[in-house]
């Protein structure tokens, strides 16, 4: 530590001053203004403007340093901890977060082992592929102990987060999220999500179709998973969404761009959903029991019935150039209901140009 004006207190062996700060300890290192230092019982406070710098890596596979800025800071020798008042900051490299409270956990070589941080942690990822933004009231960062890289990170409560791709967006809403990462910039591999999961989806058209489509295509059809628990993968070359499915029940409310057509809602015992490099939902299968709803768009004549289907099994298709939902397979005692009409049959599948559903005996029933 080096510093001036310092005031030393015999009786508890404390030394104070409000002078500014210089310290060093393993490989954090830092400025302050203002120290109270208790040199036999081995804590430190740091009292106002806290700068940290920790060393990350090793001498053959150097990382970028982590900073942090707080309030203030008290260091623990025994426990190996930093605990900081914030407003805290925290950054490495084109990552950021920010928070109310932290704690610093040093392993036994003094190296960073876990960040947590405690009320209104958010946390920002910028890369040239995708902007990454994650709220929850507590957020934990693990760092792996040789490489000095971050594997690990747990959100808990009220977790809101954000994926913003060139041609997509992703909000998630969840109690507990948890992920696992790898990589000198980390980026996630394998995710879970619990705790009235939910799931919004919205895909930018591709912009090279016939002008009658492109027009027709403008504005995205959303879709909205809600379920108890989703687990996830990433694309390890995009960062973006690999697939995705439900510990169990699911439901999937697929929103057309087109004010034609109604809102579709899919329930289904698990969804099993995969998505293309553009992390854009590709197919979906949902396992037994399914139901399909046909809401009636906002101009159908009032009194309009909402149909509906159900079967053991479902497969829906979506289009690769508008992300619209362009055909729903159901298979194994399929039921249908509009109205007073009903019709079963082995299986069916719903064509969303012609608005029909086909069943297996090749009767039609006109969806309107």
């Amino acid at each position: 530590v080096e510093t001036s004006k310092v005031a030393y207190h015999q009786d508890d062996g404390l030394a104070e001053t409000d002078a500014p700060v210089k310290f060093r300890t393993g490989t954090a290192s830092g400025t302050a203004n203002g120290m109270a230092y208790a040199i036999q019982d081995g804590w430190m406070v740091l009292k106002h403007n806290v700068a940290v710098d920790l060393a990350q890596g090793t001498e053959k596979a150097p990382q970028p340093p982590i900073h942090l800025t707080a309030s203030a800071l008290r260091y623990n020798k025994d426990g190996g901890s930093l605990a900081l008042t914030g407003p805290v900051e925290v950054s490495q490299g084109k990552s950021r977060a920010v928070s109310d409270n932290a704690n610093v956990q040093l392993n036994d070589h003094n190296r960073l082992s876990r960040v947590i941080l405690d009320g209104n942690a958010k946390a920002f990822d910028v890369s040239p592929l995708r902007n990454v933004e994650l709220n929850a009231n507590r957020v934990q960062g693990d760092f792996d102990a040789a490489s000095g890289e971050l594997h690990h990170i747990i959100a808990d409560k009220e977790v809101m987060g954000e994926s913003k791709g060139k041609s997509s967006v992703s909000h998630l809403t969840a109690e507990h999220v948890e992920m696992d990462l790898a990589g000198k910039q980390p980026q996630p591999l394998h995710g879970v999500a619990k705790g009235d999961v939910h799931i919004n989806l919205e895909s930018q058209p591709v912009m090279n179709l016939s002008d009658k489509a492109t027009v027709a295509a403008k504005a995205p059809e959303k879709k909205a998973l809600s379920a108890s628990e989703v687990r996830f993968a990433f694309r390890p070359d995009t960062h973006g969404l690999k697939d995705a499915e439900t510990a169990g029940p699911g439901t999937l409310t697929i929103s057309p761009a087109d004010p034609k057509s109604g809102e579709r809602v899919i329930n289904a015992g698990q969804f099993l959903m995969s998505f293309d490099p553009r992390s854009r939902i590709e197919s979906l299968r949902g396992t037994a029991p399914t139901q399909v709803l046909f809401h009636p768009p906002a101009s159908a004549p009032p009194g309009s019935s909402i149909q509906q289907s159900s079967a053991d099994l479902l497969t829906a298709v979506f289009d690769p150039g508008t992300q619209t939902l362009r055909e729903v397979r159901q298979t194994g005692n399929f039921q249908y209901q509009d109205g007073d009409r009903q019709a079963s049959a082995d299986d069916a599948h719903f064509d969303a140009q012609t608005q029909s559903v086909l069943r297996s005996e090749e009767h039609t029933s006109e969806l309107q």
